[in-house]
C-alpha cells in the first residue's frame, strides 16, 4: 500500500505530465502550421488540430485528401513522440521527487518489493544472476513508415530528457515534413534487413550501457551494500536474435541466400558496432603515467613489443585493441579487457574500471555477432519436402503419408539413424525440398564459421510430433547433423522449436512433447546443446507460443488463459522429465494480437511455471517503437528483466477463478458463431479496408499463407489491423459479454462476490483489462458508417445488429465487473485515447470515402490516398499489426 502523502505526489506528477503533454503538443502543432506556412502550404496548416477552435472537416473539403491524410498522420507521429517522451520524463520526476522504487516496472521498484518480502540481498543477487532473456525482431508487416522518417523521430526525440519540445525543434519538423512519411513501394526484404540492422546496431551497444547502470543505481539506491551492488559480469543473459530474412513461412522472398547474406551482414556490422566501442572506451582512458602508476602488467604490453611507453597506456592498449581484436576469439578480447579492468581496480579508479566492464558486457551479449538469425519455416512445407524426398529416392510417398501419427514417428527414428541422405549432393533438387534443404545448408555452413549466428529451427503450425522430427530428415540431407564423439546417435546442433499458436495447439501440446522427447536423437540433441551453453543446471527446453492466431480463431480472452493454463502444464511435465521450459512468446504487435507491456504479460502469463529463460518477439512498428533511442531501448529490456526477477513471488494462487477458466469456452462459441457464419467473410471484407491492404507496402510478406481468399488462409496480422481501422476490434471483445451473462445465470452469488475485487485475481484482472481497453477503442459510431459500405444491405444490417448487441452487453459486464465506466476509473487514459478522436474522426470519413470511390473505380490516386489512410489511421491508433 502506499502511503497517502506519496500517492498525492504521484497523481500530481501524472498530471502534470499530461499537462505537458497538452502544451507540448499544442507546440509542437504550432511550429508544424509555421513550416506549412514557410512552404507556402498555409490552407494545408488550417487542417491541424488544436491551431484554431473551428478544427473541423470543413477545412479539408478546401484541400486534396492526400494532402489532409499526409499531414494529420504527421501530427500523430508527433504526439505519440510527445507522449513517449513525457514517459521517461515522469519517470525521472517521480524517481527524484519520491524515489525509483515507485517507478512502476522499474528494477528499484522489483528490488525494494523483493526485500519487502525478506529476500536478503544475496539471494537477490544470485537470482539476478540465473535470469536469461532474449529478444527477437521481426519483421512482419506492421511498419509502413520510412526509415528516414524513423531517424528524423530520433533527432526529435532528443536523449537529453530536460529539453523541452519547442520552437528550436523546427528545423527537424522541416525535414519531417519534407522527408514524407510512408515507404513509396513494398520493401524487399534486404531493405527490412538493412533497416533492422541499422536499428539495433546504432541503438543496443549504448541501450545496453544504459540498462547495466540503471540496475547498479537501484541496487545502489535501495541500499545494497557495496560488495554486492552487481558488477557487469554478474548480469544475466541478454541476446538478441532476429528473423529478418530468415522466416520463410508463407515468405517466397525469403531465400537460402538472402539468410546468408543476413548473417554475414550481422558479422560484418558486429565488427563495426565493437570497434566504435573500443575507440570510444580508448577515449575515455587517457590517465596519464605521470600522474597515476602504471602496473607491470600494462607496460609489459608494449615492452614485448619493442615500443616506447606511450604517456597514455590505457589508451594506447585500447586502441591497439580496436586495431586487432578481428584476429582476437571472444574470450581473448573479453580477457585483454579484464587485464584493464583489473589494472583500474587496483589504481582505485572503480568507476573507469565498470566502464571497461560495461564495454566487456556488450562484447559478450554480441559475441562478434549482432543477432542471432532464427529459422522459420510452416510444418506443412516440411511435410512436402519430405515426401519429395522420399519420392525422389525411390520411397513410397503414399506409404509414409497415410501412416499413422506413431507410424510416423517409427519411420523418422529409424530412417534417421542411417548416415546417407535421400539423394546424393549432386541430385538436383527442385520445389519445396529445394527450399527446405537449403536453408539448413546456410545454417549448416554458418554454425561451422560463426557459431553464435544461429538461434532456433522454428517449426510454426506444430500440430504433432512428426512435425517436429520431420525436420531431422531436413537436417541429414543439409549436412547439419553431427556425430559428437563417434557417436552412432546423430544430433542437431541447432534446437528444433515447436511453435503453438491456436487453442487447440495448446490443449495438445503436453502430448506433443511427450512424444517428442521419447525420440533419442532429439534427447542427445538437446543435452548437446545444453553443454555447449554451458551446461549449468537442468536442460532447457523452448516452446514457442504465438498469440495472433490463436486470439484470431478464439478472441484474446480466451487465448491467453488457454495459453497460461498450458504452459503451466508443460512446465509441470517438462519438470518431471528433469527438464525445464524456456518459453518463447510470438507476441502480437496490437493489443487485438495479445501483445502488452511486456512486465504485465511475464506477470500473468508465466504464473506457476519453472522457465530457465524467456524469450519474445517485437515485431514492425514496435520494434522502432521499443527501440527509438537508447533511453527507451534500456526501459524496455530493464523493465522485461525487473518483471522476471519477480516472478516467481507475485501471487499466483489467485490467478483465474476455476469457474471462470472452465468456461472461457462460453466467449469462444460466441466468437467462432459470428466468424463461420455464411456471410460475415464478405461483411468483413467490405466493412473494413481489407482488400486494400492487399496494395499494402508495409512489409514484404504476402498477406495470406497460400493466396486463397478466405478467413482461415487470412494472416492475423490484417485480420487484426482491418478490424482495427474500422473500430471493431472484435478479437478483442466479442463473446465476452455473452459469456458473462451465462456465468451470472449459472454462479450469481460467484458473480455478484467478484464484482469490485477483480483486482484480487491479478491474471483474470490483466485479461479483462485487455479486453476493456479493446472494447473502449472500438466505436460504435464507425462500426455503423463502415457497415455502410457492405453491397448488401440486408446482410450488412443483420451482421451489424449482433455484433452492436454483443458490444452493449460486454459493456454492461465490464461495467459490472469493474464496478464503474472506464471513463470513472481511468480518467487520464480515457483522455489519451479522446485526445486523438478528433483527428481519426476525418480520416476514417476520408478512408469510408475514399474506399467507395476505389471499389468503383479502382483508380489508382484514389488507391493511394486509400493506403495513405490506413497508415495514418495505425499511427493515431499507435499501432498497426
Amino acid at each position: 500500500m502506499i502511503h497517502g502523502d506519496i500517492a498525492s505526489i504521484l497523481s500530481r506528477k501524472l498530471d502534470e505530465g499530461f499537462s505537458r503533454i497538452s502544451s507540448g503538443y499544442a507546440q509542437i502543432i504550432h511550429d508544424l502550421g509555421t513550416v506549412l506556412r514557410n512552404f507556402g502550404l498555409s490552407d494545408l496548416s488550417r487542417v491541424l488540430p488544436n491551431t484554431n477552435s473551428s478544427f473541423s472537416r470543413g477545412f479539408v473539403n478546401e484541400i486534396s485528401p492526400q494532402s489532409a491524410v499526409s499531414v494529420l498522420s504527421l501530427s500523430m507521429q508527433l504526439l505519440n513522440v510527445i507522449e513517449q517522451k513525457e514517459t521517461q520524463v515522469y519517470r525521472l520526476a517521480i524517481s527524484q521527487s519520491v524515489g525509483a522504487e515507485y517507478v512502476s516496472g522499474s528494477m528499484a521498484e522489483v528490488v525494494n518489493a523483493l526485500r519487502l518480502f525478506g529476500v536478503d540481498w544475496i539471494e537477490i543477487r544470485d537470482k539476478w544472476r540465473s535470469l536469461a532473456l532474449e529478444v527477437v525482431f521481426t519483421a512482419h508487416p506492421t511498419e509502413s513508415r520510412r526509415p528516414s522518417l524513423i531517424n528524423q523521430l530520433r533527432l526529435l526525440f532528443d536523449d537529453r530528457l530536460s529539453k523541452p519540445i519547442s520552437a528550436s525543434y523546427v528545423s527537424h519538423i522541416e525535414a519531417l515534413f519534407g522527408t514524407g512519411e510512408f515507404i513509396q513501394n513494398r520493401p524487399s526484404v534486404q531493405s527490412e534487413r538493412e533497416f533492422i540492422t541499422e536499428l539495433v546496431s546504432s541503438t543496443l551497444p549504448a541501450a545496453i550501457s544504459v540498462w547495466i547502470r540503471s540496475v547498479q543505481e537501484a541496487f545502489v539506491s535501495m541500499g545494497c551494500p557495496d560488495e554486492l551492488v552487481p558488477k557487469p559480469s554478474d548480469f544475466p543473459r541478454l541476446k538478441f536474435r532476429s528473423w529478418v530474412s530468415s522466416d520463410r513461412d508463407g515468405h517466397p522472398n525469403v531465400t537460402a541466400e538472402e539468410t546468408r547474406q543476413a548473417i554475414e551482414l550481422n558479422i560484418t556490422q558486429c565488427t563495426a558496432v565493437i570497434h566504435e566501442l573500443l575507440i570510444d572506451l580508448a577515449n575515455q582512458l587517457t590517465l596519464s603515467r605521470h600522474r597515476v602508476s602504471v602496473p607491470v602488467e600494462i607496460d609489459q604490453f608494449f615492452i614485448d613489443r619493442g615500443g616506447e611507453l606511450p604517456e597514455e597506456p590505457w589508451r594506447e592498449r585500447c586502441l591497439n585493441l580496436a586495431k586487432c581484436f578481428t584476429q582476437m576469439s571472444i574470450d581473448q578480447l573479453l580477457a585483454e579487457l579484464a587485464i584493464l579492468r583489473d589494472s583500474l581496480v587496483d589504481l582505485g579508479a572503480k568507476h573507469m574500471a565498470n566502464t571497461i566492464d560495461i564495454a566487456r558486457q556488450t562484447v559478450s551479449i554480441f559475441e562478434f555477432n549482432l543477432v542471432g538469425q532464427d529459422i522459420r519455416q510452416n510444418s506443412q512445407s516440411y511435410r512436402d519436402a519430405l515426401t519429395w524426398l522420399i519420392s525422389k529416392s525411390g520411397g513410397d510417398t503414399t506409404v509414409f503419408l497415410n501412416l499413422t501419427e506413431e507410424g510416423r514417428q517409427q519411420y523418422i527414428a529409424h530412417e534417421v539413424l542411417s548416415p546417407r541422405p535421400f539423394l546424393p549432393h549432386r541430385y538436383e533438387l527442385q520445389g519445396p525440398a529445394k527450399d527446405a534443404v537449403e536453408s539448413l545448408r546456410v545454417v549448416s555452413t554458418e554454425i561451422i564459421k560463426h557459431p553464435n549466428s544461429i538461434g532456433s529451427i522454428i517449426v510454426s503450425m506444430t500440430r504433432s510430433a512428426s512435425d517436429l522430427l520431420q525436420v531431422l530428415l531436413i537436417a541429414r540431407e543439409a549436412d547439419l547433423l553431427i556425430y559428437p564423439n563417434n557417436s552412432p546417435i546423430p544430433i542437431c546442433p541447432v534446437p528444433i522449436v515447436p511453435l503453438f499458436e491456436t487453442v487447440d495447439d495448446h490443449q495438445n501440446a503436453v502430448a506433443i512433447l511427450t512424444d517428442y522427447l521419447n525420440n533419442p536423437v532429439i534427447i542427445a540433441s538437446l543435452t548437446y546443446i545444453h553443454n555447449q551453453r554451458g551446461g549449468i543446471g537442468k536442460i532447457p527446453v523452448r516452446v514457442m507460443c504465438g498469440h495472433s492466431d490463436g486470439g484470431k480463431d478464439a478472441g484474446i480472452f480466451s487465448n491467453f488463459i488457454t495459453m497460461r493454463t498450458s504452459r503451466i502444464k508443460i512446465s509441470e511435465f517438462l519438470s518431471s522429465k528433469g527438464y525445464v521450459p524456456i518459453f518463447f512468446e510470438g507476441i502480437g504487435g496490437t493489443l487485438i494480437r495479445g501483445a502488452a507491456p511486456i512486465k504485465y504479460l511475464i506477470a500473468n502469463s508465466l504464473a506457476n511455471s519453472e522457465i530457465a529463460g524467456f524469450e519474445y518477439t517485437e515485431q514492425g512498428q514496435v520494434i522502432a517503437q521499443n527501440h527509438l533511442v537508447p533511453s527507451v531501448s534500456a526501459w524496455s529490456i530493464e523493465s522485461a528483466f525487473a518483471a522476471l526477477l519477480f516472478r516467481e513471488h507475485n501471487s499466483t494462487s489467485l490467478g483465474i477463478p476455476e469457474w471462470i477458466e472452465e468456461n472461457t469456452h462460453l466467449s469462444t462459441v460466441k466468437y467462432k458463431e459470428l466468424l463461420n457464419s455464411p456471410d460475415f467473410f464478405r461483411y468483413f471484407y467490405e466493412a473494413t479496408p481489407l482488400d486494400a491492404l492487399e496494395y499494402s507496402r508495409m512489409g514484404s510478406r504476402p498477406i495470406r499463407r497460400t493466396g486463397k481468399n478466405t478467413l482461415a488462409d487470412l494472416r492475423a496480422i490484417p485480420f487484426a489491423l482491418a478490424q482495427s481501422q474500422s473500430r471493431f476490434n472484435l478479437t478483442g471483445w466479442y463473446g465476452i459479454g455473452t459469456m458473462f451473462q451465462k456465468l451470472f445465470e449459472t454462479y450469481p452469488n460467484k458473480m455478484e462476490a467478484l464484482a469490485g475485487s477483480i483486482d484480487h485475481y491479478p491474471a483474470l484482472n490483466f485479461a479483462l483489462t485487455n479486453v476493456e481497453m479493446a472494447h473502449e477503442s472500438a466505436s460504435v459510431t464507425w462500426m455503423q458508417r463502415y457497415s455502410k459500405l457492405v453491397t448488401d444491405g440486408q446482410i450488412g444490417a443483420s451482421i451489424l445488429t449482433d455484433i452492436l448487441s454483443e458490444y452493449s452487453l460486454t459493456r454492461y459486464w465490464l461495467h459490472y465487473l469493474f464496478k464503474g465506466t472506464f471513463e470513472e476509473r481511468r480518467p487520464r487514459l480515457s483522455r489519451t485515447i479522446r485526445r486523438r478522436e478528433p483527428v481519426l474522426k476525418i480520416l476514417h470519413e476520408i478512408q469510408c470515402e475514399q474506399l467507395s470511390k476505389w471499389r468503383k473505380t479502382n483508380d489508382v490516386e484514389i488507391l493511394e490516398t486509400l493506403l495513405m489512410t490506413i497508415n495514418a489511421i495505425s499511427n493515431a491508433l499507435r499501432g498497426t499489426g
